[in-house]
């Protein structure tokens, strides 16, 4: 299996990638240093309209300094960008049209007002909800309209790092955000927290929402200075206990095709393993094709199955999760441009089954097959 590669050079750096359809057709968005958000084809890499975003309006305003800080909500049946500001406000922009839908204006604190993650979700209700997470707050938005739908919440613990919606955003029943300092805060989407605070190393960007076997919400979580191990923690009853240990880390991986959330490590060098958290069933076993772990995944879901983008340390292959077998290995993704593996910068799962790479100074769409 050998992956089809296109790559698009784009100017100044960009900072993120997300995927949207616009006029019946699949695009990629991009948003660049300058505040520029552009929709352009994610075959042809021709843009369908004229660039948007804060950086029209003002250049003085420019995306926060961090690479995932761009998602895309469907709002009356059109895909729009949100995207925070340098000023901690956050704007809402219509990708059909170019316009402003609205802008949450950044809060006065005595801390940074800076946006440090969002999170667009739909409620087990099906309603839609955008999470943004400041150092010292919570704000439960409204998509639509750039109202809060809470008061502002108050984060119990310093540098609030990620927001979440547990057990997924499909179908969210809570919200968590976890710090720098590897803790985790719950609330549920009445904006009443959910036990105390879970202190103790956990590692901010690797955290999954599941339910038992039993309904009982529960989070996996893996340890900062022991990524070996998952934790599953129980915010209802306080309670944490160990499920599974390794010899390598875990990652997370949420696929309606293996059954739900699963928990990935590579055993011995040799197997790659995927066990649901669930009921700890092993839902998953294939050969490790190349050196080291795997230090990202991105699950690829397809009309009949799912790949999963696995990264190793030198390379990225697929894996077909139905039959257990790999692509071939991609080490280069320009010459020219030299884009190797350890140039990408940020990672999207673009709908039809494939990926969105952004680097420095361009972006790539890679399909499996």
């Amino acid at each position: 299996m050998m992956p089809r590669i296109r790559c698009f050079e784009q100017d100044p750096t960009v900072m993120n990638v997300a995927s949207c359809v616009l006029d019946d057709r699949v695009c990629t968005v991009t948003l660049d240093r300058g505040g520029w958000i552009r929709v352009r084809d994610v075959l042809t890499g021709n843009d369908l309209r004229e660039p948007t975003g804060p950086g029209g309006h003002d250049p003085a305003i420019t995306p926060a300094d961090r690479e995932d800080l761009l998602a895309v909500v469907t709002i009356d049946s059109v895909p729009h960008a949100v995207v925070p500001t340098d000023s901690g406000s956050v704007e809402c922009w219509n990708l059909g049209t170019g316009y402003r839908r609205w802008c949450l204006e950044g809060r006065s604190h005595p801390v940074s007002p800076l946006v440090e993650d969002l999170e667009v979700f739909r409620t087990s209700s099906g309603a839609s909800r955008l999470g943004v997470v400041t150092e010292k707050e919570l704000l439960m938005v409204d998509p639509a309209t750039g109202v809060m739908v809470l008061p502002p919440l108050t984060v119990p613990m310093d540098s609030a790092w990620q927001v979440w919606a547990l057990p997924d955003a499909r179908s969210a029943e809570l919200v968590a955000v976890t710090s720098g300092w590897g803790e985790v805060a719950l609330w549920d989407l009445t904006g009443s927290r959910l036990g105390d605070v879970h202190e103790g190393g956990v590692d901010p960007v690797t955290v999954q929402g599941y339910r038992d076997h039993e309904g009982f919400l529960r989070l996996a979580l893996v340890h900062q200075q022991n990524p070996e191990t998952v934790m599953s923690w129980q915010p209802e009853a306080g309670r944490t206990e160990m499920l599974w240990e390794s010899t390598s880390p875990f990652l997370f991986a949420d696929d309606p095709h293996v059954g739900g959330a699963v928990a990935v490590t590579v055993r011995n060098d040799s197997v790659l393993e995927g066990r649901r958290l669930r009921d700890g069933e092993v839902v998953l076993r294939a050969d490790h094709p190349a050196t080291g772990d795997v230090r990202w995944l991105v699950v690829l879901p397809g009309s009949g199955g799912s790949m999963w983008a696995c990264c190793f340390a030198s390379e990225l292959r697929f894996l077909d999760t139905a039959t257990g077998g790999w692509s071939d290995p991609i080490t280069t993704f320009h010459p020219t441009l030299r884009w190797r593996v350890r140039d990408i910068r940020t990672v999207h799962a673009a709908p039809e089954g494939r990926l969105l790479l952004g680097f420095k100074n361009g972006w790539a769409v890679v399909e499996p097959d």
